[in-house]
């Protein structure tokens, strides 16, 4: 593969895997609701290396946030409440770590 096209190759893989892990994610909506909304989050970070990975975490959860959390008032995991927060701190540590 040319160098020139490698870079923006890898960030298109890391967050092609996002888009699919938000759209499995979508697919569970109707069984799961607003429980467990990063549950097939974590493997769409595991392409890539670590800068695709922060730019895909970082886009995923503002899709995850935005779908599957703040779609009902005063929802657990909004991060106007601690649940959110807590969440949210949670999934930035642990994607890294995948």
């Amino acid at each position: 593969m040319d160098d020139r096209w490698r870079l923006p190759a890898v960030y298109a893989v890391a967050l092609a895997a996002r888009a699919a892990a938000v759209f499995v994610r979508w697919l569970l909506n109707p069984p799961l609701g607003h429980r467990l909304p990063f549950v097939t989050m974590y493997g769409g970070v595991a392409v890539g290396g670590w800068a695709p990975a922060l730019a895909a975490t970082v886009l995923g959860y503002i899709a995850t946030d935005a779908w599957f959390i703040e779609t009902e008032v005063n929802a657990p995991m909004s991060l106007t409440r601690i649940g959110g927060v807590v969440s949210l701190t949670g999934h930035l540590i642990s994607c890294p770590i995948v």
